[in-house]
């Protein structure tokens, strides 16, 4: 039904910022069920477990879709590829103890 990835580095333009939620696809037939929403949530939910503080995403949608009602919040419009994107970040309620990545996993 649907696709959605916890990524690394995606934007070469950001260097700086390592996590990402990325290649968020709902096939036609399911799309307007709420399923992109679903993903979302549970790249949030994973990224969490991981230790992952700030999620990053680049979309299309220059008002910011559906990643606006998850907690995500524009950062910037950039022109990446000769594609103009909106950069957003949601702070996943994890503290950020080893800044500035800020991913920590702790072994226990």
């Amino acid at each position: 039904m649907g696709a959605a990835e916890l990524k690394n580095r995606e934007m070469a333009i950001f260097p700086e910022y390592e996590y990402w939620l990325g290649g968020v696809y709902v096939v036609e037939k399911a799309r307007g069920q709420g399923v992109a929403s679903m993903l979302v949530i549970e790249i949030l939910s994973r990224a969490r477990r991981a230790g992952i503080s700030k999620l990053y995403l680049q979309t299309e949608n220059l008002t910011g879709g559906i990643y606006c009602r998850h907690g995500f919040k524009a950062v910037e419009e950039v022109n990446d590829k000769g594609v103009h994107v909106l950069l957003m970040v949601a702070d996943t309620g994890i503290s950020c103890v080893n800044p500035p990545g800020c991913s920590q996993i702790e072994d226990d």
